[in-house]
């Protein structure tokens, strides 16, 4: 197994754990569909929707206090199952690039221990900015009740049948599932790259020589800033430098401008043992992807046009 069939496992498991999130959401989904159907009906008079109804007995602000209280328990089982799967992350990626890097080094000892919770848990606590588990799921709590109260507001004052009142109910409950997913994928990048540093970390105690060398997404989706880094080599304890900001690998740069450099980030580092790099790499191709030689960015772009 090289660096880059131990990413693409560890990135099945993310795959998994985004269905689990969207499991928990459908469920939640059709418990709010449930709660305001319930809602419609008591507004119902004269067989059409009376927002009068509903603001003299408080219907809306009666629901979506409940929803807010009943949400509570939801957004704990999703902190919950990031925290599950960031840790399964950590421990997958970093068993498996430590014994890489020692066999590929000839390191005479290759011992392997498993991280306890406690130590993964402090490494994955540490700040970055604006991303932090705990307090971005809060954010997104109170957002989608606020979303929620316009929503059903202007579909209760226009007298929308229950289908149009279904139809926003879903579109603002999948803008929270996707808040909840792209949360799951910045724990999850962090997990990935700060256990590979701990590896590489671990075998460069071991005698190894470690290095460290940006690998972007070799696609048109990768930002310009990113292709720029691609093939940058430093050393294992030495930082990446972009945009006023700097970082021990994608998805950990601290700065003013960091949370832009961080989010949605699909780059990773390739380590190279006792200075040797991968001999390939793999590429985006309009059926999937491919594994080609190894060449940097602006090498694999220029390849492109001849």
């Amino acid at each position: 197994m090289d660096q880059q069939q131990i990413r693409k496992y560890i990135n099945s498991l993310i795959n998994k754990a985004d269905k689990e999130i969207d499991k928990v959401w459908s469920e939640r989904l059709l418990e709010i569909l449930k709660a305001f159907e319930a809602l419609y009906q008591k507004a119902l008079k004269g067989g059409k929707v009376s927002w009068t109804e509903v603001q003299r007995h408080n219907l809306l602000e009666k629901q979506l206090e409940r929803m807010a209280d009943e949400l509570k328990p939801h957004y704990a089982a999703i902190a919950a199952l990031i925290m599950t799967m960031r840790e399964k992350v950590y421990v997958e990626n970093y068993l498996r690039n430590v014994y890489l890097f020692k066999f590929g080094a000839n390191v005479t000892e290759i011992e392997v221990t498993v991280p306890s919770t406690n130590t993964i848990n402090r490494m994955l606590e540490q700040p970055i900015n604006k991303i932090k588990l705990e307090p971005t799921l809060k954010k997104h709590q109170k957002e989608i009740v606020s979303r929620m109260r316009i929503e059903m507001t202007k579909s209760l004052q226009s007298g929308e049948g229950y289908e149009k009142m279904a139809t926003r109910i879903e579109k603002t409950t999948n803008v929270s599932r996707n808040q909840a997913k792209k949360v799951a994928r910045v724990e999850a990048k962090r997990a990935m790259e700060l256990s590979g540093l701990d590896a590489a970390h671990e075998a460069n105690d071991a005698g190894a020589d470690m290095e460290k060398v940006w690998n972007a997404t070799l696609d048109f989706k990768t930002r310009d800033s990113h292709q720029a880094l691609d093939g940058q080599r430093v050393g294992l304890d030495e930082a990446f430098h972009i945009d006023g900001c700097k970082g021990q690998a994608p998805g950990l740069f601290v700065g003013a401008n960091s949370a832009r450099q961080n989010i949605n980030c699909r780059c990773g580092v390739l380590y190279t043992v006792d200075g040797e790099l991968p001999e390939i790499r793999r590429a985006k191709t309009e059926d999937g992807s491919e594994l080609i030689e190894y060449m940097t960015y602006n090498e694999w772009r220029a390849s492109l046009e001849k």
